[in-house]
């Protein structure tokens, strides 16, 4: 269906409601690298792939037998892993839908998964303890990584593939070699839960976010702590590096996102999204960041326009019960549609509701927003 929702404002809109009224709540979503394809994962112990332009299904795909609780798409877009309650994690063709691997190693819930850069291998999280790394044209489990005494919330691999970073409940950051299963590195220094780690561009930092509301920076080659970066109010939930490597953006439950200086630790910028945002990334060509959370979704900075007010006043996101463009309230979601899951890539916003049903909005703008002079009214665990 698609609707003007206001000739003014230039806005338009198409609007899908996804529904599968069977289906129990959809757990966590991901867009494909190309952003044409939306894949969910659900209650209902299915994925669903969505073409996220038109928010028509493209496959349901069955294969766990119990709930799905993490999806990733491999770097070419060809491969999705699910990660599942039921201790497994499945690789499909995003094509097909055929399952072409499943993985069995875990002996608890797996939590997360992420595909190294070159696609050769997969890495799985579990409240299990461990981590474990398997060659995804094989399905052959490489290597399980068994350092970490609570359980892993999650995993990132460097730029070129060669090593591995895990973070965990016991407070501590781990580094791998990511070929040898070699433990590298036990970074300590959170007081509290890790929730988050990424690597810097060129692979020399790394970034860990804590429930102890700091962001630390450490030298990946040998374990030292470079930076801790305080200034959150709450537990600190993410952490990507821009492009260039030179800012670092945080997401916090405290509903800001803040850019930081890596090299001074100095604050560049917040952002107030008025939301608990869960993770954050950006597009490989660096133009646009995307963030994640389990209650909504936001779109913030371009990497070359970091301060531009400019910019900020076009962003793109889903505050609450509004889809908003900078501070202007642009389309008001009603309170059967009120998003407790979202994500945004490019101009396409999902948005997953509590009923278990999944909206896709396509916005366009078809005036430029400063001659727009109207404005409408006013920690993932497994249960």
């Amino acid at each position: 269906m698609a609707y003007e929702l206001n000739a003014i404002l230039g806005l338009f809109i198409h609007s899908f409601i996804i529904t599968n009224p069977d289906s129990d709540y959809v757990k966590a979503v991901a867009f494909s690298p190309d952003g044409k394809v939306l894949a969910s994962a659900s209650g209902d112990k299915t994925v669903k792939l969505w073409n996220a332009g038109t928010g028509a299904a493209l496959q349901t795909i069955e294969g766990h037998s119990d709930y799905v609780h993490a999806v990733a798409f491999s770097p070419d877009g060809k491969v999705l892993a699910s990660a599942s309650r039921d201790k497994t994690v499945n690789l499909w063709d995003t094509g097909t839908g055929v399952v072409l691997q499943t993985l069995e190693g875990h002996s608890g819930c797996v939590t997360t998964v992420a595909f190294s850069p070159d696609g050769k291998v997969l890495a799985s999280a579990s409240d299990d303890y461990a981590v474990q790394l398997w060659d995804t044209s094989t399905g052959v489990m490489l290597q399980t990584l068994g350092g970490h005494s609570r359980w892993v919330n999650a995993v990132a691999f460097s730029p070129d593939s060669k090593m591995l970073a895990s973070a965990s409940d016991n407070k501590t950051v781990k580094l791998w070699d990511a070929g040898t299963g070699v433990m590298l590195q036990t970074l300590e220094g959170h007081s509290r839960y890790v929730n988050a780690v990424a690597f810097s561009p060129n692979g020399t930092v790394l970034a860990s976010a804590s429930d102890d509301k700091t962001v630390k920076l450490w030298d990946a080659g040998t374990g030292a702590a470079l930076q801790t970066i305080e200034g959150h109010s709450d537990y600190v939930h993410a952490v990507a590096f821009l492009p260039d490597g030179k800012v670092l953006a945080s997401a916090s439950h405290d509903k800001t996102v803040k850019l930081w200086d890596t090299s001074a630790g100095a604050a560049l910028q917040t952002l107030i999204v008025e939301a608990v945002v869960q993770s954050l990334s950006f597009f490989n060509d660096g133009t646009f960041p995307e963030t994640y959370r389990r209650e909504v979704i936001t779109k913030s900075f371009s990497s070359n326009e970091i301060l531009s007010q400019e910019h900020l006043s076009r962003a793109i996101f889903v505050k609450e019960h509004w889809v908003t463009r900078g501070i202007e309230n642009m389309l008001w979601i009603l309170s059967e549609y009120w998003p407790s899951c979202s994500a945004v890539c490019g101009s396409v916003v999902a948005l997953r509701h509590t009923s278990g049903r999944l909206s896709i909005l396509e916005l366009v703008f078809r005036v430029p927003y400063d001659l727009l002079s109207a404005r409408l009214p006013a920690r993932l665990h497994c249960g």
